[in-house]
């Protein structure tokens, strides 16, 4: 059996060629979203797209799920449109929108939408948990 230092190979290139055999489904938000609002909830409208299956999608605003879809029956499979009303609360508005081809291929659309009340001014927004943590919402409070 041929043996090589390891040493031996420095310095002689190589090319790597990257390959991605599969994506998550992507998630385009059509139209432009308000990020701020006086209204009690938000139009949205996304497509989620794939090269095998979407099989469902969901919004979530908060720690809240607002919005679920399966796409079992659908007539095309890799595509599934996402039209709905989500409720908001009062102030700032974590909202993401959520497109899985199975368990372990799933992707994410994040935006926050700040609703005021109805004569413009500032209303104060829920205090958030630890449980903010799982969506990527740093909570510490600095001192």
């Amino acid at each position: 059996a041929e043996t090589a230092d390891a040493g031996s190979f420095a310095g002689t290139g190589g090319h790597l060629a990257l390959q991605l055999d599969h994506m998550p489904p992507r998630i385009e938000i059509e139209g432009q979203l308000a990020q701020v609002t006086r209204e009690a909830s938000l139009p949205i409208h996304a497509i989620a797209r794939d090269d095998q299956r979407v099989r469902d999608v969901y919004v979530y605003v908060g720690l809240r799920k607002v919005f679920y879809q399966s796409n079992g029956d659908a007539e095309n499979g890799a595509v599934a449109d996402i039209r709905t009303q989500i409720p908001l609360n009062p102030g700032v508005n974590y909202v993401v929108v959520f497109a899985r081809e199975n368990d372990q291929s799933i992707s994410r659309r994040a935006f926050v939408v700040r609703r005021d009340s109805p004569d413009g001014a500032l209303m104060e927004t829920p205090r958030m948990t630890e449980e903010w943590f799982h969506f990527g919402v740093d909570t510490s409070e600095e001192e």
